[in-house]
């Protein structure tokens, strides 16, 4: 039988607070037109059109994309975990 929780003893590591960078609508339109010609372009529009996370859009596959119905699914995220 354990007579306290050794857990109390441990200290959780601290997440660092990172302020987000917010583009302007024209920074939006400049970095667009710089990479029109990107092979992925598409991934670009989707994050700064639909606030995507990372993870999110890279996990994105042709397979999310109905063409008829005009809709994305985002049902996945692609991570890396260091060992």
């Amino acid at each position: 039988m354990v007579l306290r929780n050794v857990a109390d003893l441990a200290q959780a590591p601290t997440a660092e607070k990172k302020t987000p960078v917010i583009l302007t609508i024209t920074q939006v339109n400049e970095l667009l037109t710089k990479v029109k010609e990107d092979r992925l372009y598409a991934l670009y529009v989707c994050a700064v059109s639909l606030g995507m996370r990372e993870g999110e859009l890279l996990a994105l596959n042709w397979e999310d994309i109905d063409f008829e119905k005009k809709t994305l699914k985002i049902d996945k995220q692609l991570q890396y975990v260091p060992h």
